[in-house]
């Protein structure tokens, strides 16, 4: 299996002005007009856009699915309190949701170190979740086949994410999953875009190496389970 790091980002990036919701066009700029005003379907419509973009960064800092689709909700819970203070156009949009995101998800992350010795260490080594199916994102034309290779490489991808530094992990959900501009991502963080630049190509190498390392434990098990079987 060709373990390729960055081959779910086109499952999330889709950086345009117009969504496409149950064969409806959306605009964005109109969406966020209509939220403002605080229109219910408006707003319906806005979390059913980026409810699993949101899941997605919260899972890929979490590996946890209870606490990724729990901060999913939280994240939303504050755009929509704060959403006034958003005057921005559509494009800076989801930058500002992932910041949030990203915000509450460090806050989790604080919260669980911060526990008895013992809670934290179940929580990091009994939680580790799947990447779970959401219909949504599956390509509808794919083989069974196509399907479950994009499944395992989604899941090893995040596993990897878990086994890399906290700077790596910020830099590939943001960048090459979320598909966020460099210019958005040194904005995020609070670096400067060269800072940045130089960082997401050791983290894609860092990234690198952690997925080789996985792919060749995994074909060494399964050598070991043909064997014996």
């Amino acid at each position: 299996m060709n373990w390729e790091p960055f081959s779910v980002r086109s499952v999330y990036n889709n950086r345009t002005t117009n969504f496409t919701l149950e064969g409806a066009t959306i605009d964005i700029e109109q969406l966020l007009q209509a939220c403002r005003r605080h229109e219910p379907l408006a707003w319906e419509a806005f979390v059913r856009l980026y409810q699993h973009r949101l899941y997605a960064l919260s899972f890929g800092y979490l590996r946890n699915t209870a606490e990724a689709e729990e901060l999913a909700q939280e994240a939303f819970v504050h755009v929509f309190r704060n959403l006034h203070q958003f005057s921005g156009h559509a494009a800076g949009l989801e930058p500002w949701l992932f910041a949030i995101t990203r915000h509450c998800c460090i806050d989790r992350q604080r919260h669980n170190k911060a526990r008895l010795p013992s809670a934290a260490n179940s929580v990091s080594n009994g939680t580790d979740d799947e990447w779970p199916e959401h219909d949504e994102l599956l390509d509808a034309g794919a083989t069974p086949e196509q399907t479950l290779a994009t499944k395992q490489d989604q899941n090893m991808l995040y596993r990897a994410l878990q086994e890399t530094s906290e700077e790596t992990r910020d830099l590939i959900l943001l960048k090459d999953i979320q598909g966020l501009k460099i210019e958005e991502v040194a904005n995020i963080l609070g670096l400067p875009v060269g800072t940045v630049k130089s960082k997401c190509h050791r983290a894609k190498i860092e990234l690198a190496k952690v997925l080789l390392r996985l792919g060749a434990e995994n074909d060494l098990r399964d050598s070991v389970q043909g064997a014996n079987s």
